[in-house]
Parts: structure tokens; sequence; C-alpha cells
């Protein structure tokens, strides 16, 4: 890892300290990130995007919904979503539920977000990039209206 951390340009420590906080369990800072991410039943990505100073494009929201636009994002579970992106399912429910989003692991993302009116691919980038508030789905209601309703705290 240290040598990663110094290719890649981020500190270790930082990184160790973040994956800590989000629940990964890791021994040894000095192994691979493969093993890390295997032991933690991740891809090295989805770990590697976890990290601070992550590559740009794993922490870029237009990227995350171009890679993501017209992939079926809306009828995918929670479940297998978390799964397809290398993360655990449970992590990816509580991850939301710090966000005031209620969600069940089983239920389909269209479904979670219609109740939080917000768009699937905004769950997606929740789940996906370390710190974004989903944006309202300001289709039909007015935003005061919306953000007492949908019990989603405005940055």
């Amino acid at each position: 890892m240290p040598v990663l951390a110094q290719r890649a340009g981020f500190i270790l420590d930082e990184a160790v300290a973040t994956w800590r906080a989000a629940g990964i369990e890791l021994d040894d800072a000095n192994t691979t990130l493969e093993n890390i991410a295997r032991a933690n039943r991740m891809t090295p990505a989805a770990l590697f995007a976890l990290i601070p100073n992550g590559p740009p494009a794993a922490r870029d929201p237009a990227a995350i919904e171009a890679q993501l636009a017209g992939s079926g994002l809306g009828a995918k579970t929670l479940a297998d979503f978390a799964e397809h992106q290398g993360l655990i399912p449970e992590r990816a429910r509580a991850h939301l539920k710090t966000l005031g989003i209620e969600a069940e692991i089983n239920e389909t993302l269209k479904t979670i977000a219609e109740r939080h009116a917000v768009r699937p691919i905004e769950l997606a980038k929740a789940i996906l990039i370390p710190g974004y508030r989903p944006k309202p789905y300001l289709c039909c209601a007015d935003s005061a209206s919306l953000s007492h309703s949908t019990g989603i705290a405005r940055a």
C-alpha cells in the first residue's frame, strides 16, 4: 500500500482512517489493495474510490451519471446495485440511512427514489460518492414542500 499511495498521490493514513470509518476491516495497512478488498467482499476499484484523494472519475457526479445512464438503474434492487459496484448491500443501506433515506436492500432504486422524491441516479451517486447528497426531483412540487415531505435535509 505505501507504494500505491505514493504512485496514486494519496495519504495512506487518511485512506486507512476513511476505510475504517466506512466499516472496512483491515489488520495491516502494508497489505495490498486487492487483499483488503477481498477480505471485505469488495472490488479493489470500489475500495480505491473511498480514498479521499481517489480517482477523480470515481468522485465526479457527471462521470457516474454518464457511466450509469441507460443501464436500467431504477429496476435494480439496492442489493443488486451495491453488489455490482463491489459494495456490501447492508453498508449501502446504512449509508443511505445516514442521509435520511430509508431503504430495504430488496427494494428497487426506483421505489426508494420515488418515496424520497429523488431520481435513482441520485441514490447511486449518494452511495458511490463520499459526502454527496441527493438532489430532489423538482418536477411537480415546490422546493420548500419537497424538502419537508421527503425528510432529506437540504445542504
